[in-house]
């Protein structure tokens, strides 16, 4: 699994359970887009509403600390 730097020294060790997901808080999760990037462009983002790395509901639009690039 790819991912950037920034979220590599976010999640530490690879893992991949739900459990193990992150807190909006704790990756300055924003309901609004960082210039050009938002969840729906992000490599983490899984459409409809949810994120490879962050619990809960994502939006679309909105932002944080973990987004990628697509592929």
């Amino acid at each position: 699994m790819a991912y950037s730097a920034g979220a590599a020294a976010l999640l530490g060790p690879a893992s991949s359970a739900k459990a193990d997901k992150m807190t909006k808080e704790v990756v300055g999760y924003q309901n609004s887009p960082s210039g050009t990037q938002q969840c729906s462009n992000c490599g983490q983002f899984e459409a409809p509403n949810a994120c490879k790395f962050v619990e809960g509901d994502i939006s679309p639009t909105a932002w944080c600390k973990v987004w990628t690039p697509k592929a």
